[in-house]
């Protein structure tokens, strides 16, 4: 089993509806163990759009990072992921941020970006009164 971080978003109506439909479609394979408050961002790239809601969770997997790609890209379709354009409004959008591979796990990692392929990326997982805070501090 490999540990794995996994962000949520949405901003179409019914936004955290369609977070916790997720989660409840991502636990029929994953083992969540840990999920964030409600948060809400600006929307990047587009701005002239509702904000977003997002969840961080943390939990463990069986899949290897391309299978649960696959599986995240069959939930983010079965709910709805249908954006009109680039950066566009969507019921969900759910992102790999973590992925943690055992060593005894050969991958080859050069055909998956996680955590948006960005080296600056970091990832801060700490727990504060029982809600998990995950700090990312990117630069683009």
């Amino acid at each position: 089993m490999s540990e794995i971080f996994l962000s949520l978003g949405s901003n179409i109506i019914k936004k955290e509806f369609w977070i916790k439909k997720a989660i409840c479609n991502l636990s029929s394979f994953c083992k969540i163990d840990t999920i964030s408050s409600f948060y809400y961002t600006a929307p990047e790239g587009f701005s002239n759009q509702p904000w977003f809601c997002n969840i961080v969770c943390r939990g463990m997997t069986q899949y290897n990072p391309f299978e649960l790609l696959l599986k995240i890209k069959e939930i983010e379709n079965t709910i709805g992921f249908k954006r009109p354009f680039i950066n566009g409004p969507r019921a969900i959008d759910i992102d790999i941020l973590f992925y943690n591979i055992p060593s005894d796990v050969p991958v080859d990692t050069n055909s998956i970006n996680i955590l948006f392929g960005c080296d600056e990326t970091k990832l801060i997982p700490k727990k504060n009164n029982d809600i998990l805070e995950i700090l990312i501090d990117h630069s683009y």
